[in-house]
């Protein structure tokens, strides 16, 4: 293995699950030995982790091209294009690291877990069972044969092989969650909950862990499940599509206000519809604290959620039930500043959940600063139309600037909020290499 400091530091920072700054290390090594393969198929999988596919498919090609005889460059390659979803040639470079060393039973794990994927569970569990004669004690192996089974209808195999892993790895998520599938898949779904919870608790973003748990919960109550899944589908969307959502149906809402002004009687249901189309619009935009401030609300579901979530979501039921409490009155009075504050809140809950979300204390500080200030903004720009009322006192003061100026004050809250992520990413990679992780608050 490369005895490199910068390579030595980027496989530390990745176990660490630091991708950003393990990738950075990675570059610099490649800066001096730019013809090490192994290093660009370790950036292909920083990259993967990153959500920067392209990137990442192109240092795995790097790697091939370098050392085409070698299975990491088609290793690395195939988890790049399953990170894309091109699942067809995700399997077929996992093939061809089978191919080149088929002694690793870890090249036959990532095919099965790229042929779970594709639907194709007869290939997965003959793709695990290779792996698991190679190495009897293969963890992965064992995972994806055990999903590979309970795919197939052999419910019983799988729940045995499910149960002995968690027994042997208690502090495994995807064990407990692999356990919860397989007890649901029995009908026993409040055994399922318990190691959905579980798995949630040991790692709070694992979405099969949030699928299974809805689905769970849904057994035990159908509209409360019903409304969890409906969060989790929209949160799946992403935000470009939320937005995309919500100018559509803003167009619908101002089709409809037309309607009503030519026909009185319609007022009410054209004001009702106009709500449930901010309701939508605000739903698809912040799907992920809605979801998490509806768990939070469960006795039950609020075990899924770690002490940083749930001080997100009491901090998101304020501004949630602010910005209800605005869009009603600017609805009722017709204010479009109130409507504005009102959204400008509601954003800001994706704000709040970066916030508490990240483990530095470095980037812990500054988006909580940055918070604040956005909390504040909207006020500010409620107050400044009234600096105009200074008129009457004898100030020679214009309003029509400090109206515009409240306007922008009400966009940039808006903005940090539907960009949040983009800005905790944005001061972890400018986070110091000596800051530690925090304890959740």
């Amino acid at each position: 293995m490369n005895d490199s400091p910068h390579f030595q530091r980027a496989l530390l920072l990745r176990q660490q699950g630091r991708h950003e700054l393990a990738e950075k290390e990675l570059r610099q090594h490649l800066a001096t030995e730019p013809e090490d393969a192994t290093a660009h198929a370790f950036v292909a999988l920083c990259c993967a982790e990153l959500d920067r596919a392209d990137a990442g498919e192109a240092a795995a090609r790097r790697a091939i091209e370098l050392e085409p005889d070698s299975d990491w460059g088609f290793y690395s390659l195939a988890v790049v294009l399953a990170a894309k979803q091109r699942l067809p040639e995700a399997a077929e470079a996992a093939r061809q690291a089978v191919e080149l060393d088929p002694e690793d039973a870890g090249n036959h794990a990532l095919l099965a877990r790229v042929e779970i994927e594709r639907g194709r569970w007869q290939a997965a569990l003959e793709a695990a069972e290779r792996g698991l004669a190679l190495d009897p004690g293969h963890d992965v192996c064992r995972f994806h044969r055990a999903n590979a089974l309970a795919q197939l209808g052999r419910k019983d195999e799988a729940r045995q092989e499910a149960a002995e892993l968690v027994a042997e790895d208690p502090e495994d998520a995807a064990n407990h969650a692999l356990r919860g599938w397989t007890l649901l898949s029995a009908g026993d779904a409040a055994g399922a909950r318990g190691h959905f919870l579980e798995a949630l608790r040991l790692d709070p973003n694992s979405e099969d862990a949030r699928t299974g748990l809805v689905q769970a919960l849904q057994a035990r109550h159908r509209i409360y499940g019903w409304l969890l899944r409906g969060l989790l589908v929209a949160d799946r969307w992403g935000l470009g599509v939320g937005l995309a959502l919500g100018v559509g149906l803003i167009l619908i809402s101002r089709f409809a206000t037309r309607l009503s002004d030519s026909r009185p009687e319609l007022v009410v249901p054209v004001a009702l519809f106009k709500f449930a189309i901010m309701a939508v619009c605000v739903a698809s935009v912040v799907a992920g604290p809605l979801f998490n401030l509806v768990l939070f609300l469960d006795r039950e579901g609020r075990q899924a959620l770690s002490a940083g979530q749930k001080h997100a979501a009491r901090w998101n039921a304020v501004l949630l039930l602010l910005g209800l409490g605005l869009a009603l009155l600017g609805l009722w009075r017709g204010g479009a500043l109130l409507l504005g504050m009102a959204f400008a809140y509601v954003a800001l809950t994706r704000l709040v959940n970066e916030t508490f979300d990240t483990p530095s204390p470095w980037v812990y500080r500054r988006l909580r600063w940055l918070l604040l200030a956005c909390v504040l903004l909207p006020v500010v720009a409620w107050l400044m139309p009234l600096f105009g009322l200074l008129a009457f006192l004898g100030w020679q003061i214009n309003p029509r600037p400090l109206i515009k100026a409240s306007v922008w004050l009400l966009v940039l809250p808006m903005l940090a909020g539907l960009f949040a992520d983009n800005l905790r990413v944005f001061f972890e990679r400018r986070r110091p290499d000596t800051d530690p992780a925090r304890s959740p608050p």
